[in-house]
């Protein structure tokens, strides 16, 4: 699982055995880090309370396709909020950020897959 910021809190706080790469910056980008993550696990899962298209995950996702593809056995998936603003309303804004729950998920299809 490869995240930052207060996704690295909700990753630590799964109760799965995964292997969890704080990027702790997003600049400089650590390359080798996540290619290194992605050669001991051959699975990727991007997690980032940004947007799904505003984030760094569309980075970690070009860095797969062009440098770590034959290290994958698993599409690599990307746990985000939708492309929309984010909601005032705290209820909304808790369904609109990723959970435990939805990550929990998200991760069993990975594996799974």
């Amino acid at each position: 699982m490869i995240t930052y910021g207060a996704g690295v809190e909700l990753a630590l706080g799964l109760e799965h055995d995964v292997e969890v790469l704080d990027l702790r910056t997003l600049w400089p980008f650590d390359r080798e880090a996540v290619l290194d993550s992605i050669g001991r696990t051959s699975r990727a899962l991007v997690l980032q309370e940004a947007a799904r298209s505003a984030g760094v995950a569309s980075h970690v996702l070009a860095l797969l396709a062009a440098d770590g593809f034959e290290l994958l056995d698993a599409p690599p998936v990307v746990l985000a909020p939708p492309d929309t603003p984010v909601p005032f309303a705290p209820e909304l804004e808790d369904a609109y950020l990723p959970s435990a729950q939805t990550l929990a998920v998200a991760v069993e299809e990975l594996l799974d897959y």
